[in-house]
């Protein structure tokens, strides 16, 4: 069904075939070879492309559906616990930011790809793929936790939790904020004036840092905030209609 798809739009499948060939040349996803795929226990993810032309960044995705059942069984996302939820609610975050008169936001680039699974989980998170009709069908692990399954959000805000907790000492202003202010992969935080909210992002920029994270799409409010740094471009207009 893909490549009939991607047959049909040939800006779709160039761009599709792009952010594969990334997922692989960034190592978020490696070869198996037929040694290894004949002696594993595996789980094959169907993958589709999902365009997006609001994005600012990725125009065209690749999503992985966990929920396919296998045959005569469970799909790896009914097999997989959920997990408890370990960041506050963003009704909360967002009536807190609020009350502060500076108001920033970023979010995590590519928060899911950044954190390793164990080898011993990857096979259940292969997929197939070529890139022409006539090339040799390859398989594929993802090596990072996928979006797409039930656990993968537990996983992530899970991962961020324990950096904060690894870090506070060094960064206890970001650290806290860490814990308390971000939506998943969203930061949604606030401070009473410019220095502190200077201090904020310097401090949150280098503790996402430690854990392999990279913070973009930055915004405030207050424009000397973003003039700190070349690559805060937006604003945010808290005025209400």
């Amino acid at each position: 069904m893909l490549e009939n798809k991607l047959s049909r739009d040939d800006a779709l499948k160039e761009q599709y075939q792009n952010f594969m060939t990334e997922y692989e040349t960034l190592g978020h996803m490696q070869l198996v070879t037929d040694h290894e795929h004949s002696l594993t226990l595996c789980y094959h993810l169907p993958h589709h492309a999902v365009v997006r032309d609001d994005s600012t960044t990725t125009k065209v995705r690749v999503v992985y559906d966990a929920s396919c059942k296998t045959p005569g069984g469970p799909s790896l996302y009914d097999a997989l616990m959920v997990g408890p939820i370990v960041q506050q609610d963003l009704r909360s975050i967002m009536m807190r930011t609020r009350t502060r008169p500076i108001m920033m936001i970023a979010d995590i680039k590519q928060i899911y790809r950044q954190i390793l699974m164990d080898e011993r989980d990857t096979p259940l998170q292969r997929i197939v793929r070529r890139t022409t009709r006539d090339a040799p069908m390859q398989t594929f692990e993802l090596i990072a936790v996928t979006y797409g399954k039930a656990s993968a959000p537990y996983l992530a805000t899970r991962v961020l939790k324990e950096l904060a907790n690894d870090e506070c000492e060094h960064f206890p202003q970001a650290a806290a904020v860490l814990i308390t202010d971000f939506y998943v992969d969203d930061l949604c935080s606030g401070t009473t004036t410019v220095e502190e909210a200077i201090q904020l992002r310097t401090q949150l920029d280098a503790l996402l840092r430690k854990g392999g994270f990279e913070l973009r799409k930055w915004a405030s409010n207050e424009p000397q905030v973003l003039e700190e740094n070349r690559v805060l471009l937006s604003t945010v207009d808290l005025n209400c209609t």
